[in-house]
């Protein structure tokens, strides 16, 4: 009764919630949101999947995806088949890809998708070959709240994926390979980056890990949340945050797996990110364990 009244269990019976089952198991889940709720932690939103009967245009192989983004109006669903090259697009708003197997070799064009329109969603391709700037991705959403999820990116020139406004998601991608870094979020609220390899980035070591290389960099964002990832055998940083302005958290807390010197980063207590010049060696640091999991 007393952790109800807090607001922090609803009872075990939607919608009425009108029992408290002392019995039964407690899932992951259900912890970590009776956590989340104890600590006053901020919720995030995830945008609900779309259902693939709602596609309004297919796009082939030989198709000008770029080309029908911008022909089709704010909100349609791309559902986009085979192997495209070169392809620069710049959605518009609410515009949804999805992909059916579907690849984007780059051939040296500088981004996949990029641009400033708010709310895409982007799920299930193969995006590689990208010539993105530094500090930029081949995924590149300046947009509020873009949906990035199950791609795998993967042997671009600066980063994977990068997003810079809103409330993002990032979920279930590999992005391994990067010549910079894997992922990069700046300037967001709210944002969530969860269940994504994030491996063997900078692995050529062309960018110094003291500026910006390696697994991940966060900059300036405001109550991001960073769960549930396996970061492993970047040359730099796995995490790294700088310049936050409030809390930045992740579920579950565990250990690092990075590559930095020879040298791995340790996340220790809600609150304390890995810091580029904080670097403490890890038993098994270079294995694959369970404390490779963020």
């Amino acid at each position: 009764q007393a952790i109800a009244a807090a607001g922090i269990t609803n009872g075990c019976n939607p919608p009425a919630n009108s029992r408290f089952c002392p019995h039964d198991a407690i899932r992951r889940d259900a912890m970590a949101t009776f956590l989340a709720r104890a600590e006053g932690w901020s919720p995030v939103d995830v945008p609900p999947r779309i259902d693939i009967s709602n596609v309004d245009v297919e796009v082939y192989a030989g198709d000008s995806l770029s080309g029908m983004a911008d022909d089709y109006p704010e909100g349609t669903v791309f559902l986009v088949f085979g192997t495209h090259y070169g392809e620069e697009v710049w959605p518009k708003d609410n515009q949804v890809f999805l992909s059916s197997g579907a690849k984007l070799e780059g051939n040296g064009a500088t981004y996949a998708f990029h641009g400033y329109a708010d709310n895409v969603i982007i799920r299930g391709f193969e995006v590689t070959g990208y010539n993105n700037p530094a500090q930029n991705g081949a995924i590149n959403g300046e947009g509020n709240s873009w949906v990035i999820e199950s791609n795998y990116v993967h042997h671009n020139a600066g980063v994977g994926i990068r997003v810079g406004a809103g409330s993002p998601v990032i979920r279930g991608n590999t992005i391994n390979y990067n010549h910079q870094l894997g992922v990069s979020a700046d300037y967001t609220t709210n944002g969530l980056i969860a269940d994504n390899e994030i491996g063997f980035n900078n692995w050529l070591q062309e960018y110094t890990w003291g500026w910006e290389a390696g697994g991940s960099k966060f900059w300036s964002n405001v109550d991001l949340v960073v769960r549930n990832n396996y970061v492993h055998n970047n040359h730099g940083p796995g995490l790294e945050h700088e310049f936050i302005s409030q809390p930045c958290f992740t579920v579950p807390v565990a250990a690092l797996l990075c590559r930095s010197a020879g040298l791995c980063n340790a996340r220790v207590a809600p609150g304390q990110w890995t810091k580029r010049r904080d670097t403490r060696p890890i038993a098994g640091a270079h294995q694959r364990t369970p404390n490779a999991y963020q």
